[in-house]
């Protein structure tokens, strides 16, 4: 899907259903968190010309924990 597909998705999203979505195809780097829903959005690129390392923390409420795990 493109950014626009993904972007609605992640806005009508059920939060029992959808907490992430990535994707590809685009032509560019992007990441959204959509507020109203609380699903984030994150698009690589297209042909192997970027990826994405992304670490998921689950439980971590902690902003000691997260600082450190950052930076």
């Amino acid at each position: 899907m493109r950014k626009a597909e993904d972007m609605d998705m992640a806005s009508k999203n059920n939060t029992e259903v959808v907490d992430m979505i990535f994707g590809g195809h685009d032509h560019c780097y992007f990441t959204d968190l959509i507020d109203e829903t609380d699903v984030f959005v994150l698009k690589s690129g297209t042909d192997f010309e970027c990826f994405s390392n992304l670490t998921v923390l689950f439980d971590v409420e902690n902003d000691e924990v997260l600082n450190n795990y950052i930076g």
